[in-house]
This record gives structure tokens, sequence and C-alpha cells, in this order.
């Protein structure tokens, strides 16, 4: 019970940090003085309203003495603060106490004082201050946000003068007067209390969600950069590993057509054995790539010179071996006779062709016998860059869906070898990083599979690409 009253009447406890008290203050008032303006504009309206309400019912009424005098003076003090609330709002919010406490004491003061002045009418009637020092009151506790002992102390004392006057002209209606200005006065102390409280519970809850929100975006900043050069990390690691394997793969078929090997049991094992390590070597790296790319995909690529023959060439170098090994006959021809500068980037084409190469293999018929074939030719500003097999191929119900992240078709159908689902859609998001570049693809399930790169080509440092009709496919 002790604790409720306490929590209902008593001012609240600041806050122990210096800071958070300054910063809370300054919004407190700064939310204070929109309720304030508001405040001084009722009141004004009030005043001046009740002076020319007096002015045209009472007969021979003097707008300049007495009560009347008291009222302009209010009403033009009230209009006057509201302007300085407006116009000066850094000023009133660095002086609070004065800007709102004066006037508020000053107006309170006056309606207290108006009963010891001579009545506008003939009787003297008490109740009517006691209403509008209810009003006033009401206007300082539920609107200004001023400090709770200021408050208490303008309406405390300008509500006890009021009752004081009462008393000396003998009003009939003085315990009722006391009765309310005690009750409006109660009243506004514990909702001035409570709102403060209110008010400092809502800013502490929201200053903690502030911090927590600056870290959880500094978490995320670290995070981000953690997981940039985790992927930098892996596609170096997946980028110098690549070709060594795919080399110590070649070298390995070589050593299986050797006839001393082949006739020899115990080495021909053992190759076969190394080659199977180099095997599955080679699958863990094209898993770290695809992960590694996952992170990347969305960053537009800087393009520059680059010459495309190379690339044919490493992959006749890289991919001969392997095809061999699974009885595919790969071909790589090159149409273009004169130079072949492309506008592009070199790792990512690179990891494009190698990844669509690689597919083709892994998905070979072994009931035919399977060819690939990788040609480039020049068609106007662009190259075209075709990966053809005929393998396994790809339904019709499938084509929206092997560029999707984690799609598989029959991992069954491709030997033993089980992936994540990612190349194609590595390919895919790799293609539109890439500007001016397009992939397209046209597949029939049991005759094979065929993919157009379209490279655009680099011609005096520059792109003549055709932006109408070469975008990136919407794959």
């Amino acid at each position: 019970m002790n604790r409720l009253v306490a929590s209902v009447f008593f001012p609240v406890t600041k806050f122990d940090d210096r800071s958070m008290e300054r910063r809370f203050a300054r919004h407190y008032r700064t939310t204070g003085l929109r309720w304030s303006r508001l405040a001084a504009s009722i009141g004004f309206f009030l005043a001046i309203g009740f002076w020319g309400l007096v002015q045209l019912r009472v007969v021979d009424a003097d707008w300049l003495h007495g009560r009347q005098l008291v009222r302009l003076v209010c009403a033009f003090l009230l209009l006057i603060c509201f302007g300085v609330l407006c116009l000066r709002p850094r000023f009133a919010i660095k002086s609070y106490g004065v800007s709102i406490g004066v006037p508020c004491a000053i107006v309170c003061l006056s309606i207290a004082l108006l009963i010891f002045l001579p009545p506008d009418i003939e009787t003297q009637q008490s109740t009517r201050l006691a209403i509008a020092m209810t009003v006033a009151c009401w206007l300082v506790y539920g609107f200004t946000r001023l400090p709770v002992w200021l408050a208490i102390m303008i309406c405390g004392s300008s509500s006890s003068i009021l009752v004081v006057g009462a008393h000396i002209y003998e009003n009939e209606y003085l315990l009722a007067i006391i009765f309310y200005l005690l009750v409006v006065n109660v009243t506004g102390w514990v909702m001035l209390v409570n709102g403060e409280r209110r008010e400092r519970e809502v800013f502490y809850l929201k200053s903690k969600l502030v911090a927590m929100a600056k870290y959880l975006r500094r978490v995320a900043d670290e995070n981000l950069e953690a997981n940039k050069n985790k992927s930098d990390i892996l596609t170096l690691i997946s980028h110098d590993l690549r070709q060594p394997l795919l080399s110590a793969g070649l070298y390995l078929n070589s050593l299986l057509l050797r006839k001393s090997v082949a006739s020899d049991f115990e080495s021909l094992e053992l190759v076969r054995k190394i080659k199977a390590c180099t095997a599955l070597i080679e699958d863990s790296v094209q898993r770290i790539s695809e992960v590694a790319f996952i992170q990347k995909y969305k960053e537009i690529l800087e393009l520059s010179s680059v010459d495309l023959t190379p690339i044919l060439a490493r992959v006749s170098e890289l991919f001969l071996g392997q095809a061999a090994g699974r009885s595919i006959d790969l071909r790589v021809r090159d149409s273009i006779s004169c130079t072949s500068l492309s506008l592009t980037s070199s790792a990512e084409i690179w990891d494009v062709v190698a990844n669509l190469v690689s597919n083709s293999i892994k998905y070979c018929d072994p009931n035919k016998k399977s060819w690939i074939l990788v040609r480039l030719v020049k068609i106007e500003n662009h190259f075209r860059l075709s990966i053809i097999d005929n393998g396994m191929g790809i339904s019709e119900g499938f084509h929206g869906k092997i560029f999707e992240e984690y799609f598989q078709v029959e991992n069954s159908r491709k030997g033993g070898d089980v992936g994540y689902g990612l190349g194609l859609s590595i390919v895919r998001d790799t293609v539109r990083r890439l500007p001016g570049h397009s992939l397209e693809m046209k597949s029939v399930l049991g005759r094979g599979t065929r993919f157009d790169l379209w490279i655009p080509v680099y011609e005096d440092g520059e792109s003549n690409f055709r932006r109408g009709s070469l975008l990136p496919a919407d794959l």
C-alpha cells in the first residue's frame, strides 16, 4: 500500500546517468512545448472571450478598469507566451521554467486576485472564479509539463488565495470551492507525476532499443565483413587448388594410358586410387567455390578487355583428360580469325565456362557415344560461346527450375556425383553481374543440352553491345 501511494504521489527518481537525464529533460521539454502552445492558445481565447462577453452583457462596462483590465492583460500575456513558444523554441526549451512557468504563475495569481477587485455585476460570485481556477490548473497540470514542484507551487498558492478571498467575502459555497480546488490540485499532481514517470519509462526503453539497434548494426557489419573475408579466402583456396587438381587428373589419365602401367596390376590399382582421391578433393574444392560465390553474387562486376582464346585453350588443357576418362569426345573450336578481345571479367567468365563444361561431363549419357563441343563465334558486336553436348538432356518441365538454388535433377543419374545444387544458380547470378552478358539454354530430354553465353566485343576501350537485345535473360 505504501509503495502504491509512493508511486502515485511522489515525484519519480531521476536517471543515475547524467547524460541520459539531460537528454530526457530536453526530450520532455520538447514534447511539452507543443502542448504548452495549445494551453497558451486555449487560455488566450478563454480570457479574451470572457472579456468580450462582459463587454457585451454588462451595461456601461469599462474595458480598461478593474477585472476587465486584468482579463485583457492575461489574454495578451498568453498571446506573447504563445508567440515566444512558436518563434523561439530553443530559447523556450533552454529557459523552460521562465518561458512557461512565469506566464502560468501570473495568470493563475491574477485569477485568484480577481476576487479582491470590485465585481463586474451587482453580486459577488466566487464560484465563477473557482471554475476559472479549475480550468487554469487543468491546463497547467495536464499540458505544460512543468516540474512537479513548480506546478504545485503555482496552482496550490493561487487556489489558496482564492479560498482565502471566498472566506473573507463569506461565500456560501466555501466548502464546495475548497473541495473542488483540492480535487483538481490532487488529481493534477497525480496526473503530472505519473505522466513524467511514463515518459521516463518510454524514453528509457527507447534509448535501450536505439543502443541495441546500434549494437546489432555494428555486429551485422562485423559479420558482413567476416563473411566477405571468408568468401575471399574460400575463393582464393578454390581458385588456387582447382587448376593443379585438374592438371593432376590429366596426368593420371596419361599414366593410365601407358602400357607399362596398364600391364602392371599393382601400379594400375595405385594410380586408380590416387585418381579417386583426386576426384574427391576436386569435388570438395568445387563445393567450396560454390559456397564462396553465394556471398558475392549481388555485386556488379567491373569489366575489362579479355582475350577469349586462352580461355578456350584452358578448357582443352584441363578438361580433355577428364572427358577422356569418361570416354567423351571433347572438342574445342575457335572460329574467330582475328583477335577475340571481349569486354568481360576473366575470372568470372572462366568460372561460368568451367561450370558448364563440368556439368556436361557429369551429365553424359553412358549408353551412347558422348561428345561435347565448345565453340566460339563472333556475331556482330558479341561473341557467342556455346557449350553443346549430346548428354541426358533436361526435361522441359525443369527448364525454369535448374537455375534455382539447391535444385538438383536426379543425382543418381550423375554416377554418384552429389553437389549442393548451386552450380547453375551461381552461373545465372554471375552472368547477371556482368553488364551486357546473357545466357541462353536449349535442352531436350534424351538428346542433349546447349548453352549459349553472349559476351560483348571490346572495341576502342568500350563496349558496343546493344542494351535492348542481349541483356541478361530472366532465367
